[in-house]
């Protein structure tokens, strides 16, 4: 990898089973974004514009492909690098609280992903 690229999605591919058989939500896909880069996802609804963020963001693994943020593969088989998507941040365009947890474990969710210890993850929630 390029050192200048921060994300790189190669042959990245997304496909849900469903009852009426196989949904292709990502096509083969190949990008590459540099540090400091702004890019722009445009494209009709359906088109797999979320999707392809839910995999970035190391939220859905990909059917097939390969991910690598830095020099770090997003996935090692069926678990997630942690530490690959430790400096990204995902800003949902709707509210995402769940509503059967309190604020403070709203809050405290992504710590919580990343095995921090719920009195840690407390204290960070009050500060906020």
């Amino acid at each position: 990898m390029d050192p200048k690229q921060q994300i790189q999605l190669s042959g990245v591919e997304m496909r849900f089973a469903t009852p009426d058989g196989v949904v292709v939500a990502l096509e083969s896909t190949d990008i590459n974004v540099g540090v400091g880069e702004f890019v722009v996802l445009l494209g009709p609804s359906g088109c797999g514009k979320t999707t392809m963020l839910r995999i970035i963001g190391g939220l859905l693994k990909p059917s097939a492909g390969q991910v690598r943020v830095g020099n770090r593969n997003l996935w090692r088989g069926d678990q997630r690098d942690d530490e690959a998507v430790q400096e990204l941040g995902i800003v949902f365009q709707e509210a995402s609280l769940f509503p059967w947890m309190s604020i403070e474990d709203n809050i405290g969710l992504p710590l919580r992903l990343r095995g921090v210890r719920k009195d840690a993850r407390r204290r960070e929630a009050h500060k906020l």
